[in-house]
């Protein structure tokens, strides 16, 4: 296998549009009677019962996620490659989602709700630690960071510890706390653990073996059991979302194959993407829907994208450099 995984940023484009689909046809409408919708959305809500694209791009993205966090943590057992870890994983995560935040206010405050957000609610979101104090997300797909980030201090520690081959242990553990617990969402960090698993299959043997694709199926048989219907779909339609993550992941990690230019360029952009989308693109729909229809959604898409692709040249991806360049100065004499 090659050292590069060309079909990462790929994958993070089939997810990002699937969220992108998924908050623009259903959640945005999801308050609205069928019977008054268009029948393209009234198609989009029924085949939602049966593949949630919400669950399916945030169980893609986690899965990426916990692939991914291999190539960035190094030197088990190592306090100062934690350290490097952590400040590059603050540059990348961080200055990103402030930048989000002060164009989510922004957006609200001219949309003609000034009072929206609070300064108690963007001082202690600013932190990506709300969750922990119970205070409301500023836009809701920030619910995802607070996994993410759990998960990074978690695997900075078994790596710490030298303690890499308990990651299974961990999942199973997950699962289980899932079981007992009958809430779905401790399965996320679960989905993360079983990627940082899969990764070390490749690097190690070059394949997938058979008790990771049945753990795989213990994965997908505990959602199932612990997942609800509510007002973003029905069980079923997650369980067969989650399920399709893992065999998208693991048939295009085998494959290993770039997609295409556009599936590139939106997993490029996917985080600033991720964290624009959904406030500000709800306050464009609600400006120019009425008016423009069906091109609404093209619009927004196009301002978005713009609004992403800015975040990601000019914030993003210089201040991640920068995260990277500063670790390596820091202990310059591990070079």
């Amino acid at each position: 296998m090659s050292k590069r995984i060309n079909v990462l940023d790929d994958m993070r484009g089939i997810a990002i549009i699937s969220v992108m689909l998924y908050h623009y046809f259903f959640v945005y409408h999801k308050s609205e009677l069928t019977e008054s919708l268009s029948p393209a959305l009234q198609y989009f809500r029924l085949s939602n019962d049966w593949l949630n694209l919400g669950v399916f791009a945030v169980s893609l993205f986690f899965l990426i996620s916990g692939f991914v966090i291999n190539m960035s943590l190094r030197g088990e057992g190592s306090i100062k490659e934690t350290v490097k870890f952590a400040i590059k994983r603050f540059f990348r995560l961080y200055p990103a989602y402030w930048f989000a935040i002060v164009l989510i206010i922004t957006s609200t405050y001219f949309y003609g709700n000034p009072d929206k957000y609070k300064l108690v609610q963007i001082l202690v979101n600013m932190t990506m630690l709300q969750d922990l104090f119970g205070i409301e997300h500023i836009d809701g797909v920030f619910w995802t960071l607070m996994i993410e980030i759990k998960f990074y201090v978690l695997m900075a520690f078994v790596f710490l510890i030298g303690a890499r081959n308990s990651l299974k242990g961990i999942m199973l553990a997950l699962i289980i706390i899932s079981l007992v617990t009958g809430k779905y969402v401790f399965m996320y960090p679960a989905l993360m653990f079983f990627g940082a698993i899969i990764y070390f299959d490749f690097i190690g043997k070059k394949q997938i073996n058979l008790r990771n694709i049945v753990f795989s199926l213990v994965l997908v048989l505990v959602f199932s059991l612990v997942v609800k219907d509510d007002v973003y779909g029905a069980g079923i339609g997650k369980s067969i979302a989650f399920l399709f993550s893992i065999i998208i992941f693991l048939t295009l990690i085998s494959w290993n194959k770039k997609l295409g230019r556009f599936l590139a360029f939106m997993g490029m952009v996917s985080y600033s993407f991720y964290l624009l989308h959904q406030v500000i693109g709800y306050l464009i729909l609600d400006a120019i829907s009425g008016a423009l229809g069906w091109s609404s959604y093209l619009i927004t898409y196009l301002i978005i994208t713009t609004a992403a692709y800015i975040s990601f040249r000019y914030v993003e991806k210089p201040i991640n450099n920068y995260g990277h360049s500063l670790a390596l100065r820091l202990f310059s004499s591990d070079k």
